[in-house]
């Protein structure tokens, strides 16, 4: 097995076909531009067989989204009990195409910065701000003009234009 990446113009090339049709085919374009049915199916063939993955770091800088999330926590993710807020996020995540980086700062101000860092670093295309237990806190600086979800979290500055995700107590508690 090959260690070099299968790429859009060995498929174009191997299917007998321009890299541009290669392109919107594999895009979900083929359709729209009016390429052949069977030219296609050609391309998808030969892409299956070949092992093609799409380039997803160029893909992500022609889109301008990396197709990530950032989630970080201060204790959420090495609690039993707080399990369900990242498998709603993962399967958030799953169902818009993204994938989930999970980071937690266990109460550490200084590696919470770093978890944002890294996070924007990598260019995720927007950030979850977990808490496993409801609380206030101040949305960090760095993450100002960026996509923000807070998760059992409220900002405490009432005025940012932040969501908040919360458990409903009262009612848990009348059920």
């Amino acid at each position: 097995m090959s260690k070099n990446r299968v790429t859009l113009a060995d498929v174009a090339r191997a299917a007998g076909m321009s890299r541009t049709t290669a392109s919107l085919v594999l895009s979900g374009r083929g359709d729209e531009m009016r390429i052949a049915e069977s030219s296609q199916e050609r391309i998808r063939l030969v892409a299956a067989e070949l092992g093609y993955r799409p380039n997803m770091i160029s893909a992500g800088l022609r889109s301008g989204t990396s197709r990530t999330i950032g989630f970080i926590s201060d204790t959420v993710a090495t609690s039993q009990l707080a399990g369900d807020m990242i498998k709603g996020a993962l399967e958030g995540a799953r169902r818009h195409g993204h994938l989930l980086f999970i980071g937690e700062y266990e109460g550490d101000e200084s590696e919470r910065g770093r978890l944002i860092d890294a996070m924007l670093d990598r260019q995720v295309d927007g950030v979850i701000m977990a808490s496993m237990f409801t609380r206030e806190r101040r949305v960090p600086k760095a993450l100002a003009h960026r996509n923000v979800v807070l998760l059992n979290t409220l900002p405490e500055d009432r005025a940012a234009d932040v969501p908040a995700i919360l458990p409903d107590e009262l009612d848990a508690g009348r059920r």
